[in-house]
């Protein structure tokens, strides 16, 4: 029954590629060589996202000092809360202080105001004496994934599982916990996509292995294809705890969209 189920879904799923690939036939033959273009996200970017200044009773490191910090706006676009992520005093202190004065804005549902999350990143260079914002992320309300990524993230599944022999999980299943990173460096900009101050995001599709590392990392949608080897780079040194299906590891298929911009 078993075998005869997911026959059903290869079936179906390969029938929907074929529908899809043969409607953008056109647009593939004009532009073989590019990753069809991502769909930017909704939300807007805050403003007057001043720098947090390094703070002085800090021990001046070589290297860059990293935080994280999750910001609560209210549907009126007012902060409610700030909470750090991850680490330490004083720096938090000082990217607190300088995000309370960035400018957020409403972000709408359906036509109505909702609250939103944001997870922040921020280096401090200990050379420049401050710090930069280096991610901005919505974290929720989540904009809903498009029915063609969903389907190439299906087929490119399929693909994996007919490379390996194996079967990946994904969030449909129950039991299925999905993984988690612990590891997650930043991309950097291509040198021409930052002298050109362009801005943009790369879909990549991936698969976690029960060993946490990421395999068969491939782009799905770019609109910033300058930078498309410098996303893939940033995701090949992710590290994950790895996705379990009643409590055991097990292979697990994900979107990750990486954004590029310059603050």
């Amino acid at each position: 029954m078993a075998t005869l189920l997911q026959r059903d879904r290869q079936a179906v799923l390969l029938a929907a590629a074929f529908v899809l690939l043969a409607s953008n036939l056109t647009a593939q033959e004009t532009r073989p060589s590019e990753s069809p273009p991502c769909v930017e996200p909704t939300f807007k970017y805050p403003d007057h996202m001043v720098h947090p200044a390094y703070p002085a009773e800090a021990v001046q490191e070589d290297g860059y000092t990293s935080i994280w910090l999750r910001v609560v706006v209210t549907p009126e676009g007012q902060i409610k809360e700030i909470t750090p992520q991850e680490g330490d005093n004083p720096f938090v202190d000082a990217a607190t202080y300088a995000i309370r004065k960035w400018r957020f804005y409403p972000t709408e549902v359906d036509g109505q105001a909702v609250e939103t999350s944001y997870s922040i990143h921020l280096l401090f260079d200990p050379h420049r004496k401050e710090g930069v914002a280096t991610g901005v992320d919505l974290e929720s309300p989540q904009p809903a994934t498009s029915p063609d990524l969903l389907l190439a993230k299906s087929r490119l599944a399929l693909d994996y599982e007919s490379d390996t022999g194996g079967q990946v999980q994904d969030m449909s299943e129950d039991g299925v916990v999905a993984p988690k990173a612990l590891y997650s460096p930043a991309p950097e900009f291509s040198e021409k996509s930052r002298k050109g101050a362009q801005h943009g995001t790369v879909t990549l599709f991936l698969v976690v292995e029960t060993d946490g590392l990421p395999r068969d990392v491939k782009v799905v949608c770019s609109s910033i294809p300058d930078s498309d080897e410098n996303a893939l780079a940033a995701i090949s040194r992710w590290r994950f705890a790895p996705a379990t299906k009643d409590g055991q590891p097990v292979p697990f298929a994900l979107l990750v969209d990486v954004s590029f911009k310059l603050y």
